[in-house]
């Protein structure tokens, strides 16, 4: 939540920490009239930001508990995130679960200790903990949470199970394919399987005819992933391919 800790939204709101629920909306709408967007445009955006945050319950609740422990948060994350770096894996565990205990809805600290207990073959505590973060996700952002799952198996040298975990993902999001192969196929080319990483790039391209104007985003990646493999041998089959879409 950008910027949470530097606003007091419920000051901006003209109340208190401890204001009900069922009255937040009453202030908002006390200060729209005091501060019109037609005269006070800034004060506006203030009000109207507080508002969007305190008027949801689950909003509301991460937005106090980042006021209350912030710091200190931020602070566990950047030490967790060390102990990822050196993968010294039983400490990481235990700093993000300290961040877990603190801010049990944190997405970012759920996906640390979820990384954390794979690295030490927890398969069971990583999957469990993926079944809070998956309820956590904003719209929009599913594809990269998803695919951040599949990637810390990659790591672990568990490219099938990545592959299932892609494989469920385009499911969900049949219309963010591209989304979804380009975080694998990078991933895949990271822990050097170019070969499987060619393959599962190339199977995923619609059929001759079947291109929809949105696929134009999967073309270009073939083209930057040919050209990183070094396949010229292929260049004339693309062209072709491209000039008919």
């Amino acid at each position: 939540m950008a910027g949470a800790k530097a606003e007091n939204y419920y000051k901006v709101l003209g109340t208190r920490s401890n204001i009900k629920q069922e009255n937040i909306k009453k202030k908002y709408i006390e200060m729209v009239k005091k501060f019109p967007p037609e005269t006070h445009p800034e004060q506006f955006e203030r009000i109207r930001e507080a508002y969007e945050v305190l008027r949801d319950p689950k909003k509301r609740h991460e937005y106090d508990a980042m006021r209350k422990h912030g710091n200190k948060i931020e602070k566990l994350m950047e030490k967790g995130e060390a102990y990822v770096q050196t993968e010294e894996w039983e400490q990481a565990r235990s700093i993000y679960q300290q961040a877990v205990n603190i801010m049990p809805d944190s997405i970012s600290a759920r996906m640390g200790l979820a990384g954390a207990l794979l690295h030490l073959h927890d398969v069971d505590a990583f999957e469990e903990q993926y079944t809070h973060i998956l309820p956590l996700i904003p719209e929009g952002m599913e594809i990269p949470v998803y695919m951040s799952r599949a990637m810390i198996y990659m790591e672990i040298g568990k490219p099938e199970k990545a592959y299932d975990i892609f494989k469920d993902t385009c499911e969900r999001f049949p219309d963010r394919i591209y989304e979804s192969l380009r975080i694998l196929v990078s991933a895949y080319l990271v822990a050097d399987l170019d070969e499987e990483a060619w393959e599962l790039l190339v199977s995923h391209l619609p059929d001759p005819g079947q291109e929809k104007a949105e696929d134009i985003h999967l073309f270009i990646f073939w083209v930057h992933t040919m050209a990183r493999l070094n396949k010229w041998n292929l260049w004339s089959q693309l062209q072709t391919r491209i000039r008919k879409f």
